[in-house]
């Protein structure tokens, strides 16, 4: 791939750097990593009766309301350009933490009609 040679495909470039550079090796998958946040989360939020019944958070979620808070920093300085890269660099997280959720979902209807076809 040749190097971007916009603002926007640098500032992407970036973003792509840092989800599938380094942060994979301290933080592990990310999918995985905001399932478990959105777990520790949830259950804070239904301890302080702040979640609705039945309503929960999901990983993408999660990397979506990370995206919020770094463009809310940009309220304060908005020539901060972190801001911009690590936004982009969420709502990248957050798209794929979705489609993962999409393939457990297949996954997990696939177990249960293995299941029925069982009994």
């Amino acid at each position: 791939m040749s190097e971007a040679t916009t603002v926007r495909g640098k500032v992407l470039d970036e973003a792509r750097n840092l989800t599938e550079g380094d942060r994979n090796v301290a933080y592990g998958d990310p999918y995985e990593n905001l399932k478990n946040q959105a777990a520790f989360i949830n259950e804070y939020l239904r301890q302080r009766e702040l979640l609705c019944e039945g309503k929960e958070l999901l990983p993408h979620d999660i990397a979506e309301i990370y995206a919020m808070g770094k463009l809310v920093r940009r309220l304060h300085n908005t020539a901060h350009r972190d801001s911009y890269v690590d936004a982009a660099a969420y709502i990248a997280i957050a798209y794929g933490c979705f489609q993962s959720g999409l393939d457990d979902m297949a996954h997990e209807f696939l177990d249960l009609v293995d299941a029925l076809g069982t009994n």
